[in-house]
């Protein structure tokens, strides 16, 4: 913190103290440490102030802060058991003398407390060695839970050297507790040298089983000594690391320092120990359960970005915007990857190939360049066809899509897209960015007009060109020729769609296109077929998507649409999704339409019966439906 910034903030704090700030009021309270006040059974006195806040922020500040505070000398406070501790375990004792409570149950717990926060990371900034050996000289036990931690601060504190009180303090430790938690070891790693990493060693800690962190903060910080001296005693470099990053999974020691490479400075000495773990045996994969490396080759192309970061000037009076140009950093990372691998050579295999091929593809940032160069300098993948899909989705150079074409053995097969859970054909692909020529082309060459859907959210090729949302009057006119071509070809229109896609009818209501719609039913859409909402869990029919365009409701009523959730009417479910999100004007055009059925069906008994048997078929069909999901799950 520069002194500039320090003066501004100790400035405001006199004007709020000069205001009448109450230095004593309660601090707030994260809910971790309220968790940890109220299992302890903190008395509400002894719960942290602003007071106590100040002394571990800034000894000015506290100072400032002690003038305006209230307590009186006989309280026993936190910040002066801390200011005690700092000076050894007779001044520890007076000063519990000099307070209203003598060294008895409560003091005691108060004294636990105080222990548990400096070891707890509850945004508490102080931290002292001599507080903690001062505590446990006056007879206060470390909580088991915060072993670890208490392990790791002795390390830390020793990384700026080690004196006889934390040697002491170390060797006590050690001889009471045999088990040490990876992230505690990995403290012991310095900027340079293996000292702490070799006294472990003489108190019997076994580094090689639980070394896999230290391992990964010695590379992190570029110590080579340590990274060897670590390989040395035993670390495996193949070990999968998990952290508490929110990172989502365990990931090798490589893939993590690729997903830290974020800009091209010292970028010489970074890729030197990437390269240092990969010559003694690091695995070049995501994850060590990883058959492939396309995983890692995505971290990699993820740097073709410009990321802006703003950080606060050095007086802190400014805020100042920056570019960090990751392609560099990326024009070095993927040709080392693609070196390291082997790409070029007979020494990758053609399936590891063809899955860095789809690695670069599924990645949506700036993957042409890449994409293109893999293709210039080694050729087209293995299997072509297996990335044809993938090519048509991100709109590939025609030229590309053609070679590929051209050279695929089979037009029909499915590749994943980059979205959860979704395969599609290239006929599929096609359909879903409204590529009207290369379809007539796929169809040309026998391409399957009627695919079925694959993964949770796939889509038929007219259900995709009906999920397609066109923003022109010319794109739409394209839209409407590309569905007709495709019924024209053959395309079933009620085809059911997977767990997470819309039948093309359900698609060109849930848009509101009355004219594709129109269409789709003067073909035999049936517009009574349902889904089961992902998030809601609820069927939903045509109907119930289309809750929110009057033109929508008056077609479908019209084509005889009903309600998934039918109730005795048959639209209830209809009204109460238009009510709930605020589309009166359907709501009214679904009432004034059951009337007028009413009416009708007291006129014409023919007609009610008809209404009561279409009800009673749809009731068949859903207990079937329910029936077989039972079955499958």
């Amino acid at each position: 913190m520069s002194r500039t910034y320090v003066r501004a903030y100790l400035g405001a704090f006199k004007i709020l103290l000069e205001a009448g700030a109450d230095v004593d009021s309660p601090f707030p309270l994260s809910p971790r440490y309220s968790k940890l006040l109220e299992e302890m059974e903190i008395s509400k006195e002894w719960y942290p102030t602003c007071l106590d806040w100040g002394f571990q922020r800034n000894r000015e500040l506290f100072d400032l802060m002690l003038l305006r505070s209230s307590s009186t000398d006989g309280t026993m406070t936190r910040h002066g058991v801390l200011r005690a501790a700092m000076y050894g375990k007779s001044a520890v004792s007076a000063y519990l003398r000099s307070t209203d409570l003598l060294l008895g149950g409560q003091a005691k717990n108060f004294l636990e407390l105080v222990m548990r926060e400096q070891l707890s990371n509850f945004g508490w900034e102080f931290f002292n060695i001599s507080v903690l050996k001062t505590l446990i000289d006056v007879g206060v036990q470390i909580h088991t839970s915060d072993h670890p931690e208490y392990c790791s601060r002795l390390l830390r504190d020793a990384r700026r050297g080690i004196n006889n009180e934390t040697y002491k303090l170390l060797d006590r430790f050690f001889q009471d507790h045999s088990s040490v938690s990876p992230e505690a070891i990995s403290e012991a790693v310095s900027e340079k040298g293996t000292t702490l990493l070799e006294l472990l060693l003489k108190f019997g800690v076994e580094v090689g089983d639980i070394g896999a962190h230290a391992l990964l903060r010695a590379a992190r910080i570029g110590n080579f000594s340590a990274v060897n001296w670590l390989l040395g005693a035993g670390v495996n470099i193949k070990a999968e690391i998990c952290e508490d990053s929110g990172s989502g999974g365990d990931f090798t020691i490589v893939s993590l320092l690729i997903q830290e490479i974020d800009n091209h400075r010292n970028i010489k000495n970074k890729m030197s120990m990437l390269q240092h773990l990969v010559d003694c045996g690091a695995e070049l994969k995501e994850r060590a359960r990883d058959q492939y490396a396309d995983g890692l080759f995505k971290h990699a192309l993820v740097q073709k970005t410009e990321e802006i970061r703003g950080i606060w000037g050095i007086e802190g009076d400014q805020f100042i915007v920056t570019v960090i140009d990751k392609k560099k950093t990326a024009d070095v990372l993927v040709p080392w990857l693609l070196d390291q691998l082997g790409v070029g050579s007979r020494k990758i295999a053609g399936d590891e190939l063809q899955a860095l091929f789809v690695a670069a593809l599924a990645e949506r940032i700036d993957w042409r360049l890449i994409f293109n160069r893999l293709y210039t300098s080694y050729g087209l993948p293995p299997d072509p066809e297996a990335v044809l899909a993938l090519l048509i989705e991100r709109q590939a150079e025609d030229q590309l899509i053609q070679e590929v074409i051209q050279r695929s053995a089979s037009i029909d097969m499915y590749a994943k897209l980059d979205f959860p859970d979704r395969w599609s054909t290239p006929l599929q692909a096609a359909a879903s960015v409204c590529n009207y020529p290369l379809v007539i082309q796929l169809l040309d060459r026998g391409a399957d007009v009627n695919a079925a859907p694959r993964g949770y959210y796939g889509l038929t090729a007219l259900q995709a060109i009906c999920f397609w949302f066109p923003t022109s009057g010319e794109e739409r006119d394209r839209q409407q020729k590309f569905v007709n071509l495709l019924i024209k070809s053959g395309a079933n229109i009620n085809a059911e769609p997977e767990t997470g896609g819309l039948t093309a009818m359900m698609a060109s209501a849930y848009h509101g296109d009355v004219e594709l719609a129109a269409v789709l039913l003067a073909h035999g859409a049936d517009p009574n077929l349902h889904v089961t909402m992902r998030i809601t869990l609820r069927p939903q029919s045509t109907l119930d998507l289309a809750a929110g365009g009057c033109d929508m409701i008056k077609l479908l009523l019209d084509a005889g649409a009903l309600s998934a959730r039918r109730g005795s009417t048959g639209y209830e479910g209809a009204i109460l999704d238009a009510e709930k999100r605020g589309n009166h004007a359907v709501a009214r055009i679904l009432r004034d339409h059951v009337e007028r059925q009413e009416k009708q069906f007291r006129m014409r008994p023919e007609l009610w019966a008809c209404h009561n048997a279409v009800m009673k078929k749809m009731d068949r069909e859903d207990a079937e439906r329910r029936e077989k999901n039972l079955q499958e799950n």
